[in-house]
């Protein structure tokens, strides 16, 4: 499951569940750290040495950040789009039973 969380190949709920895990396990956590380091090193090799970027220190800990970001902006937009659509419902309720319109 590291592998596919490194190369982002997990569904959201995946990696929620896999980011909760390695919260709380050091060793999974320092495994998926050295894979991710491992992982943008091999990337970096292929990029033109001129506009490769060579700062890992610190990229885990700010891709991690990304992810939950990422995980926080979906479960937001689906809370709204749950809100919107029961405020359409209930416009669409009023409409047919108060309002009049469809008499």
């Amino acid at each position: 499951m590291t592998g596919d969380f490194v190369e982002d190949r997990l569904k959201p709920a995946d990696v929620r569940k896999y980011l909760r895990h390695i919260d709380g396990c050091e060793a999974c956590r320092s495994e998926a750290e050295t894979y991710f380091l491992l992982d943008r090193v091999r990337l970096s090799l292929d990029q033109d040495p001129a506009k490769a970027n060579y700062d890992f220190k610190g990229a885990f800990s700010r891709e991690l950040a990304a992810k939950k970001h990422t995980l926080h902006m979906i479960s937001f937009f689906r809370l709204l789009s749950i809100v919107l659509l029961l405020a359409a419902v209930g416009v669409l309720v009023w409409l047919f039973f108060f309002s009049g319109y469809f008499k």
